[in-house]
């Protein structure tokens, strides 16, 4: 239909006596203008319009759709009818095959023929009667013809929003076929039109929750989909994903659904209201999910991933952060290894960005290095990946020492991959941080073989007393500082006594003193 006429909208409210005045004759008008069509149809096409019509009565399911595509696409302001007959199909419970071809049918209609591409349909009383005769210049068949196009787009707003209603109802039907063929179609719609945008992605945020695993996933990837092909859309989604979290009889298998889909989105600096959003969000279940003493569930670790992403783009004060510092490194020590790794980089970006990395990070990074679960972490480069940042960073060349020693040793029980990889960091690590390769040489002479040479009978028993002597005085002197001095766990008191004996201690709690230089 004519999309010059169709477009002429009005914001204001018109006035109802002439809304109906105008509608009562527009009814006439479509009813007039359809027996015309149908007559001249007839006198054109002849036997081909009556063979036809038969088809759509009473032919094979595959030929009724054939012929009423072809009917509408020939002419759909006057396929109103036609319109309605695909509409009550897919409505039809008794045959599902039938349900599903009239709605690939009636998708590929309105992705094709019967919706405008930049604007939605629009209700008869939208439009404007008060200006129509100044519109119409005081033609009637001007004015005749926008009333005819008026009424077909708002009856056509009514099947639409009909078969908005009915397609909701498949994705509810028990099998997972009929959901995804139903969630495909809103999808696609969605992806290609406005008209009812609001309804068919409240339809796919809403299987988020479904409780087939299969169908809720898809969803998700629809989702997805549709950020890629409309990336100013993900605030919207945002917000209506945010409002399925917080509904009052939603599944913690939904929620860990939606906040999957939500730590997916890739964001951008131009996105930080966005980014701020996500990441209250976040912080928000995280507490939830401490409260609920939950920590070893995946929703916190998708939590953690989710803030990690969002973080580099939010303009948030790190106030907040802050405040949850003291829990994360807590979980650090009660969950899984993959999940503990998250909240270290969530703790490394956050104290990078205000170049205050603490020892507490690295004692706790450290430690990490033994845990046994490296051997099956699932995303091995993430976790080297961090150790090469914190390392970079660290400006306590001792303490990387110790790092590198304990991550070589590590190494040693590896698998290959994980192997290639630290002995690359390391590499890396050296090119940044010269110091350290003097440490390494300095190392590598110092533990050099010891060479053993022979020395005369008398050189021996004067070089044997001498230690005798020596060892008798070491013993007595250092008795009773022994007894003066006590361990702390002050560092920088143990420096001077305690139970340091100026080997290395691979155990050692803290890396800047375990003595790897």
């Amino acid at each position: 239909y004519d999309l010059e006429y169709t477009n002429e909208f009005s914001a204001e409210t018109q006035n109802q006596f002439l809304v109906s005045r105008y509608k009562a004759l527009a009814e006439k008008l479509y009813e007039q203008e359809i027996n015309l069509y149908k007559n001249n149809t007839n006198l054109r096409k002849g036997s081909s319009s009556v063979w036809m019509k038969t088809v759509v009565s009473s032919g094979t399911l595959a030929d009724r759709m054939a012929a009423m595509t072809l009917l509408i696409q020939d002419a759909p302001v006057h396929s109103l009818q036609f319109i309605e007959i695909l509409v009550n199909m897919i409505k039809k419970k008794g045959s599902r095959r039938q349900s599903l071809m009239a709605l690939d049918t009636f998708k590929e209609l309105l992705m094709s023929h019967l919706l405008p591409d930049n604007r939605k349909l629009h209700s008869f009383s939208q439009h404007p009667f008060d200006n129509l005769e100044k519109l119409s210049s005081g033609n009637r068949d001007s004015r005749d013809r926008r009333l005819i196009l008026w009424y077909f787009e708002h009856h056509l707003k009514h099947w639409v929003a009909e078969f908005v209603q009915v397609l909701e109802s498949l994705t509810h039907d028990p099998l997972i076929a009929t959901k995804g063929r139903a969630l495909s179609t809103a999808h696609e719609l969605l992806c290609n039109k406005v008209e009812q945008e609001k309804a068919f992605l409240v339809q796919l945020v809403n299987k988020l929750g479904d409780p087939q695993n299969k169908v809720a996933t898809k969803a998700s990837y629809l989702l997805e989909t549709l950020l890629h092909k409309h990336p100013n859309m993900k605030g919207v989604v945002g917000n209506e994903v945010e409002r399925l979290l917080y509904r009052s009889n939603i599944s913690p298998k939904a929620q860990y659904y939606a906040v999957c889909f939500l730590n997916q989105i890739v964001l951008s600096h131009e996105e930080s209201e966005l980014a701020n959003k996500l990441t209250t969000l976040y912080f928000c279940f995280f507490q939830s999910c401490i409260k609920k003493k939950d920590v070893g569930s995946k929703m916190l670790s998708a939590l953690l991933t989710g803030v990690n992403r969002a973080y580099p783009y939010a303009q948030t004060s790190s106030e907040k952060i802050k405040d949850q510092m003291d829990t994360l490194f807590k979980v650090l020590h009660i969950v899984n290894f993959n999940t503990s790794i998250q909240a270290l980089m969530l703790l490394f970006q956050v104290m990078d960005s205000n170049q205050t990395i603490s020892d507490r990070y690295y004692i706790a990074l450290y430690k990490k290095l033994l845990d046994p679960g490296v051997a099956l972490c699932a995303k091995p480069s993430m976790f080297l990946n961090l150790v090469y940042k914190s390392l970079k960073a660290d400006t306590v060349l001792r303490r990387v020492k110790a790092f590198v020693k304990r991550l070589l040793q590590v190494t040693c029980g590896q698998m290959p991959p994980f192997a290639c990889g630290a002995l690359y960091l390391v590499s890396e690590l050296l090119k940044i941080k010269p110091g350290l390769w003097v440490q390494l040489q300095d190392h590598v002479e110092s533990d050099d073989e010891e060479h053993f040479h022979d020395l005369e009978e008398q050189e021996e028993n004067l070089v044997d007393a001498d230690k005798q002597i020596n060892n008798e005085d070491i013993g007595q002197s250092t008795k009773p500082h022994n007894q003066a001095s006590q361990a702390s766990w002050v560092h920088h008191q143990n420096l001077t006594g305690g139970k340091g004996t100026g080997s290395y201690d691979p155990l050692s709690r803290n890396p800047a003193y375990c003595e790897a230089d």
